[in-house]
């Protein structure tokens, strides 16, 4: 632990970098799924607080570039490559964007609603889900909250906050670190998986490689035992 804290502390950008590349070659499998949840969603529920539960904030602009963030992270796999490097980033910001930013913005400008508290908690359960590095998942909520706070304290006159909405912070707290501890060992099953597939692989290739080495191995023996006789009688 305290190594890895070295080479953080050392190499902040390089460390963070190959964390993100590493936990992405994992989470990979989700990028099409999550986007394509993203791009139903939006319009989803744009559509039915306009018709049904008007809601006070609901920009179409906000809703716009979530689903553009979703389309693109959709079609990773047609990027040129050129543009592979910066995968990592797109993903990253895909799902700072669409959860943490967003929720707490509309939890915010729409005053605390009691629907919105629950999407901020899904926020964490998705990120818990879609993201395997417990660093990432922090870094990200964190980030996307103050950009969050930062916009709503930047689009409304008048202060948005008071002491009873602190009562919910813990809640939250708790619901991420629950999620990180049950991420991690989620993570250490599947390293563990890995592993296994890796010793049964190498097992195998020993198995295959020992009969024909046997059959050489005797056919040696054969040669060792034999041959003398055989010189012995071609001599006489």
């Amino acid at each position: 632990m305290g190594k890895q804290l070295s080479v953080w502390i050392k190499h902040p950008l390089q460390t963070l970098h190959a964390v993100a590349e590493n936990d992405v070659t994992t989470s990979h499998v989700n990028f099409f799924v999550a986007g394509l949840f993203g791009v139903i969603v939006h319009p989803f529920f744009y559509v039915m607080f306009k018709m049904w539960f008007p809601l006070e904030f609901d920009p179409i602009a906000l809703r716009a570039i979530g689903v553009g963030s979703c389309v693109l992270i959709m079609l990773h796999r047609f990027w040129p490559s050129s543009a592979k490097p910066y995968l990592p980033y797109c993903w990253y910001f895909v799902l700072l964007f669409n959860l943490p930013y967003y929720t707490t913005v509309m939890l915010i400008q729409n005053d605390f609603s009691t629907m919105w508290y629950l999407g901020s908690m899904l926020t964490i359960f998705f990120l818990t889900v879609l993201v395997l590095e417990w660093f990432i998942i922090v870094l990200l909520v964190l980030l996307g909250v103050a950009l969050g706070v930062a916009t709503a304290l930047f689009l409304s006159s008048e202060s948005v906050f008071s002491a009873e909405h602190l009562q919910h912070v813990p809640v939250f707290i708790l619901a991420m670190v629950a999620g990180i501890i049950f991420n991690q060992r989620y993570k250490k099953g599947l390293i563990a998986q890995e592993k296994l597939k890796i010793v049964t692989s190498v097992s195998n290739i020993a198995h295959e490689l020992r009969t024909p080495l046997l059959g050489i191995k005797s056919s040696a023996l054969g040669l060792k035992y034999y041959l003398p006789i055989l010189m012995k009688g071609y001599q006489l």
